[in-house]
């Protein structure tokens, strides 16, 4: 079932059912706590400021979709893939299942995921401008061309943690051990400016 160029009402939503495709849908502001959306796919949807408490997300496709501000604590995003999506401000600390999730360019910025354990996660491409990551277990995550501008990473842990070509701006290195990243010589000489190291042929 397709359903297409629709604004719900938070009377429509109890009928939507597990596998239905949405294409330019707005669930802005509902209240879809624990509703099941099994592999369903989404694009170009929003779900801004919308309550997904609970919900049932797993295996969903979602691509150019906003999720801003949603209240998701309990949430189970078991193997569903994320493309080009924005969770600004998103709390993920609240029981959110992540496993097996995949996320391509996605905008995290403001997002909360302190002390959450994302090892073994891919983040190709996505931004976590200002998003605090505090005290989470990044091993062996990948974060390739990802933006960290400004980010919360104290006692974060890394090995194996693929950051080539992520922008670091802002990092208090004082805080943050990135031992264990990989990274890209390019990456080098910006490490090297933030700690006063002048590098010299």
């Amino acid at each position: 079932m397709l359903m297409k160029d629709r604004r719900f009402e938070q009377a429509g939503v109890a009928g939507l059912l597990p596998g239905t495709q949405f294409a330019n849908c707005r669930f802005n502001g509902l209240t879809l706590n624990h509703l099941d959306l099994e592999e369903c796919s989404f694009r170009a949807c929003s779900f801004a400021n919308a309550a997904l408490v609970g919900a049932r997300l797993n295996g969903i496709k979602a691509a150019a979709c906003d999720f801003s501000n949603a209240r998701m604590p309990g949430a189970n995003l078991f193997s569903a893939a994320f493309d080009e999506c924005k969770f600004v401000g998103v709390d993920f600390t609240q029981g959110v299942t992540l496993l097996s999730a995949t996320f391509m360019r996605c905008n995290f910025s403001y997002s909360n995921w302190r002390g959450m354990d994302l090892s073994g996660m891919s983040f190709e491409g996505c931004s976590f401008i200002e998003a605090d990551l505090a005290l989470a277990d990044l091993r062996r995550a990948s974060f390739l061309n990802g933006d960290f501008s400004h980010a919360r990473l104290a006692e974060a842990r890394f090995f194996q943690t693929d950051l080539r070509g992520a922008a670091l701006a802002g990092l208090d290195l004082r805080r943050v051990d990135l031992a264990g990243a990989i990274m890209a010589p390019s990456q080098l000489a910006y490490l090297a400016e933030a700690l006063g190291i002048q590098l010299m042929e």
